[in-house]
């Protein structure tokens, strides 16, 4: 089966049951490796269905992002940065540092598979296995809960009461139990910022 190209102001090179490929990006019309079929290109760079695209750091981030956006993803572009500097092992400050690096056939292949699960509405976090909560990564999975940004008002709680109060634990000494505990986030900040403390995480 083949699908028509889609319109001209369509900036997603591939479909196939609404999955992009960017691998298809340099074959010839007709099905690409990984088993999809080569519809049309990005018009946004310019290109026909004969000019091939050579894939870099920067129209990946480009193309996912605006992908995620049309998909109605949460923060789009973070979603690409977490994904592609994941599938080339490197931070995401990187991925700036050296936009215009060309991404080899199997960095191609990974980073597809990844994005067809984050169209499914897999959270990245689980994608990549980390999330960071009060500047610290954590390793995650579809067993625990994503840290949320607005979890670490506890975390800041606590160390304010701390500062206010330095003597309020016995002996100097704060005990802390974090209840029902999955990723630890929560015991683990507090222990990092208060290296006297103790926790029991449950």
């Amino acid at each position: 089966m083949r699908i028509a190209p889609r319109t001209a102001g369509d900036n997603v090179t591939a479909w196939l049951a609404g999955i992009p490929d960017p691998a298809c990006a340099e074959q010839s019309p007709g099905p690409c490796a990984s088993g999809l079929i080569y519809t049309s290109f990005m018009s946004h760079a310019g290109t026909t269905p004969s000019t091939p695209v050579q894939w870099t750091t920067r129209s990946l981030l480009k193309w996912m992002a605006s992908t995620f956006a049309e998909r109605g993803l949460d923060s789009p572009r973070l979603c690409a940065e977490l994904l592609l500097s994941h599938v080339l092992g490197c931070d995401r400050m990187r991925l700036y540092m050296d936009a215009d690096r060309p991404a080899a056939p199997l960095e191609r292949e990974a980073l597809r598979g990844l994005v067809a699960r984050a169209l499914r509405h897999e959270p990245v976090q689980y994608l990549v296995g980390e999330a960071w909560f009060f500047s610290l990564p954590f390793h995650v999975d579809p067993r625990v809960l994503i840290p949320r940004h607005c979890t670490e008002i506890i975390v800041e709680h606590v160390l304010q009461h701390q500062r206010a109060e330095p003597g309020f634990a016995p002996g100097g000494v704060v005990t802390l139990a974090d209840i029902c505990t999955g990723s630890g986030c929560i015991a683990v900040s507090l222990l990092k910022n208060l290296p006297s403390a103790r926790a029991v995480a449950v």
